[in-house]
């Protein structure tokens, strides 16, 4: 059976942004409006800037990726030169300038190393509920095995969430729906605690029913992610993370096409 296409339409959108006090928000505010903005990366194992990055990098940012709607790898890194993504049941695999794998996500290590928060992951069901609360996706051509290990030769999708915000309230809140009775949500929270602690809680859902009868191939998953920073000064900080999947629904669908040949 042929899958149809799943449409879909951004619902809800909104956040609050609240930092204290004003006049230090004055001051970090650029000087001119043509100043080019700074990205950092951390494709080096370092914080630096990308124009002094001795590596090739591809950055996007996770601003753009809220306001274009993106949730999946697919959407995210479709535009960088070089890069395929191979959709999987469960997953996506992603193969630069050729090299990857074909297999199911999980079951081998690739020639694309795929990290999240500087972790090394090859499960790609994660994605099932969409990535949420990003900082940034960074997609570094290979060989990258000095810095990443035997298993990038082809390259390094780097994932990186968003960190706590010491003195700042943040939080928003946004939902798609779509056809295939498609339904997704998801959400931040950033609470800073004293002047040296901060959490930031973020979250997601889907639930989209399937392509095939009965609910095969359907999407339903929740996931949480909680962050906690502690920071007493600028040359000290800790960083605590953890995150909690859950993959529920029918599961992964196939249909049989029979094959026809001439004059039968």
């Amino acid at each position: 059976m042929k899958q149809s296409p799943s449409l879909r339409w951004t619902l809800l959108c909104a956040s609050i942004v609240s930092s204290v006090p004003l006049a230090a928000a004055a001051q970090s505010a650029p000087a001119s409006k043509g100043t080019i903005q700074d990205v950092v990366v951390t494709a080096a194992r370092k914080a630096q800037s990308v124009q002094k990055t001795s590596i090739a990098v591809t950055a996007i940012s996770g601003t753009t990726i809220q306001q274009q709607g993106e949730t999946n790898l697919q959407q995210i890194i479709q535009n960088v030169p070089g890069v395929t993504l191979t959709t999987q049941q469960r997953g996506f695999t992603p193969t630069i300038r050729g090299q990857g794998t074909d297999l199911p996500p999980g079951s081998a290590q690739g020639a694309v190393a795929t990290e999240f928060d500087g972790a090394y992951n090859i499960r790609a069901e994660g994605g099932i509920v969409g990535y949420y609360d990003l900082a940034r996706v960074e997609v570094l051509p290979g060989p990258q095995g000095t810095l990443y290990g035997v298993n990038s030769d082809g390259g390094v999708v780097n994932v990186i969430s968003n960190d706590p915000v010491v003195g700042k309230y943040a939080g928003n809140l946004s939902g798609t729906i779509g056809n295939y009775s498609l339904f997704r949500a998801e959400g931040m929270a950033n609470v800073p605690i004293g002047d040296t602690l901060a959490i930031r809680v973020a979250g997601a859902m889907i639930n989209r029913h399937g392509y095939l009868s009965p609910d095969q191939g359907d999407a339903v998953a929740q996931s949480v992610r909680t962050k906690v920073l502690y920071k007493p000064n600028a040359d000290i900080s800790i960083l605590l993370g953890q995150q909690y999947d859950h993959i529920g629904g029918v599961g992964p669908s196939s249909s049989i096409t029979p094959a026809y040949q001439n004059g039968t």
